[in-house]
């Protein structure tokens, strides 16, 4: 999934008036990793029109009851379609599986596929009933704070990986922290993104919403990248929005 860096994971356009859109992204470079490495780390998966439920994105426990996610990966969803998969490295089987109660979304979210281009992509989703807490489901502690540059961050996820397929093993890669000079050059990239990785190794399809963490702690949001997975990656300042998320907590409880 961590193929060579990762792609803007708004693989839902308009394709999605039918049902649930499919954000397309992967994790260049990575290897499978145990769920007990980031616990944090869910599956979001909604369900299409056969009934049938698929991985969508990746997302971070944040509280027993809320996932911290990009914002593009819900926007066209109802939450009554939504669950997430807690405490398993198999996106398919094993660990928890509980419905997604409801959405706030950032209401300055702005996506344009065209320039491959995403602001505000944040949202934070209340679960039904609270995930039980245990080795291989845990929440994860928000980062007040930017890393400084050069620090390794692991990121993970269930996106495509290099040989192209799709992953059923969580992967997980650890990137380095880009200077904000280097990482304002990116087109995708805007005064709230944070970006990692040196073009080899990142996210891609699928891994959108997943955790970018630093000393166990969410640093960032896997957002986009380039079209190819072939450049750094791009991910939403968890510290830059750190007090929207605690409202928005507030908002869903």
């Amino acid at each position: 999934m961590f193929i060579k860096t990762l792609l803007l994971l708004m693989a839902a356009d308009v394709l999605w008036a039918k049902h649930i859109a499919h954000p397309e992204n992967r994790i260049i470079g990575g290897s499978n990793t145990a769920i007990e490495i980031a616990p944090w780390q869910v599956s979001l998966q909604g369900k299409n029109k056969t009934a049938e439920y698929n991985h969508i994105c990746g997302g971070s426990l944040i509280r027993p009851d809320i996932v911290l996610t990009a914002g593009h990966c819900v926007i066209y969803q109802p939450p009554e379609i939504l669950r997430v998969r807690v405490g398993s490295s198999n996106k398919n089987i094993g660990g928890q599986l509980i419905p997604v109660a409801k959405i706030v979304i950032h209401e300055d979210i702005y996506i344009n596929h065209l320039r491959n281009l995403s602001l505000h992509d944040v949202a934070v989703l209340r679960l039904r009933y609270p995930v039980k807490i245990g080795p291989s489901a845990q929440t994860i502690a928000l980062a007040e704070y930017e890393p400084p540059v050069g620090v390794k961050a692991l990121t993970t996820g269930w996106g495509k990986m290099s040989n192209g397929h799709k992953a059923i093993i969580l992967q997980g890669v650890n990137l380095p922290i880009l200077p904000h000079s280097i990482c304002i050059t990116r087109p995708a990239a805007n005064d709230g993104n944070i970006c990692a990785g040196l073009g080899d190794t990142g996210a891609c399809f699928e891994d959108s919403g997943g955790p970018l963490v630093v000393n166990k702690r969410l640093v960032g949001i896997v957002s986009g990248g380039s079209y190819t997975c072939d450049s750094v990656t791009i991910f939403v300042s968890v510290p830059l929005y750190h007090q929207w998320i605690l409202n928005a907590i507030d908002n869903l409880l």
